[in-house]
């Protein structure tokens, strides 16, 4: 099966219970120079200011916001990107952090882009400050929301849950554990994807849970939950290692201007992370949104697109 710009959608990505993607939204599969392949799906004004968009961690990249035409009134030609291993992208094994902006930059001469701009949520942020640093003046802005931190860096991640600081340690010190943790996670969602998914909003703020619940983003949600474990649980596993190892730069090299939002009730990444890396990082303007949580990005959506589309 083949989505709208011809790129080819593994049948087993469609669930009977997740509806079909508008038409405005091209699901697309880039070959690179090495044989692995990249899956994105775009929305927006084709003629308008290339963005790029890192989705947050387990989830692949369907969890852009469902309308399409909030990029369109903001100007914006919006791709966002399944990292290796997840979605329709290939695997790349023990990749690291300094390896996604090479994949980027051959994106975006493939789709003709000079400069853009990179947008992530929370385990894509890490990935867009990555190509921040790494590729310079190619990137006009760089937009974070509820940013992943440094897990090597203590200071940044003393606010972290346990549990997650636990996940990022087995990330780095006993990876096969990881693997079946995550085999596991993929399990329960080929099972009953609704079941995990309204599971999974148990220590969630209220302003997430209402969100996650919230029809306009439940099924687009759901499908990119399930999309990220089509390929298994390697791709999980790698994108974590990626993330929980040293990222390779500081985050006071990088020099590109950077927007950042983080809710004020983000209970999976919280605000302290957030202040962390606005005072870190060297040229950033960051607000603090109230009442917001770490799926707030979608509640958002439109502001974070106007902040960015007038640094591009």
């Amino acid at each position: 099966m083949r989505g709208a710009a011809g790129g080819r959608i593994p049948t087993s990505l469609h669930n009977r219970a997740i509806s079909a993607p508008p038409v405005s939204m091209l699901y697309n599969v880039v070959q690179l120079g090495d044989g692995r392949a990249l899956g994105t799906v775009e929305s927006g004004d084709p003629h308008g200011k290339p963005l790029f968009f890192f989705p947050g961690f387990g989830l692949s990249a369907s969890a852009m916001h469902p309308n399409p035409n909030l990029a369109t009134l903001a100007g914006v030609r919006l791709v966002a990107v399944d990292r290796p291993g997840i979605g329709m992208s290939s695997r790349l094994a023990n990749r690291s952090l300094s390896k996604w902006p090479e994949d980027i930059s051959e994106l975006a001469d493939k789709l003709g882009f000079n400069r853009f701009g990179v947008l992530g949520w929370s385990g894509g942020g890490p990935h867009a400050l990555a190509c921040a640093y790494r590729l310079g003046d190619r990137v006009s802005a760089t937009g974070l929301f509820s940013c992943a931190p440094p897990f090597a860096d203590k200071q940044a991640i003393a606010s972290m849950p346990t549990e997650v600081k636990r996940l990022a340690f087995i990330a780095r010190y006993a990876p096969v554990l990881l693997q079946v943790s995550f085999w596991n996670h993929c399990r329960q969602i080929r099972e009953d994807a609704d079941a995990y998914l309204l599971k999974s909003t148990d220590k969630l703020s209220k302003a997430d849970q209402d969100i996650v619940r919230d029809p306009r983003y439940c099924d687009s949600l759901k499908k990119s939950m399930i999309e990220a474990c089509h390929q298994g649980p390697r791709g999980l596993h790698d994108d974590m290692r990626a993330i929980a190892r040293p990222w390779g730069f500081s985050l006071k090299d990088v020099r590109v201007p950077v927007l950042l939002w983080h809710g004020e009730i983000d209970k999976t990444i919280p605000v302290e992370v957030g202040r962390y890396l606005a005072g870190t990082l060297s040229n950033s303007s960051a607000k603090f949104l109230p009442n917001a949580g770490h799926f707030s990005y979608l509640t958002h959506w439109s502001q974070i697109l106007h902040a960015l589309v007038t640094l591009m």
